[in-house]
């Protein structure tokens, strides 16, 4: 069984987990934005570690977190 949060979920920041291994093209795409902030889980990546780009409509942002930072809303999984 998958511990991965799908595509398609609805998701809410938590706090900023201090990562400082991200690369400079992902620390780019870090935008990171308040807690409590909801979105949806548009692409996975594990290519250096799990994490999550995640879009969040109202603000108009893509950005990328890692599992710890993410809340999953769990009326959107099954």
């Amino acid at each position: 069984m998958s511990n991965r949060i799908p595509v398609g979920a609805v998701v809410r920041t938590l706090a900023d987990a201090g990562s400082d291994d991200w690369n400079a093209e992902g620390r780019a795409q870090r935008e990171f934005v308040p807690r409590g902030i909801e979105g949806y889980v548009v692409d996975v990546s594990d290519s250096h570690g799990l994490c999550y780009q995640i879009w969040h409509v109202e603000q108009g942002v893509k950005a990328w977190y890692n599992p710890e930072e993410l809340e999953v809303d769990p009326r959107s999984c099954p």
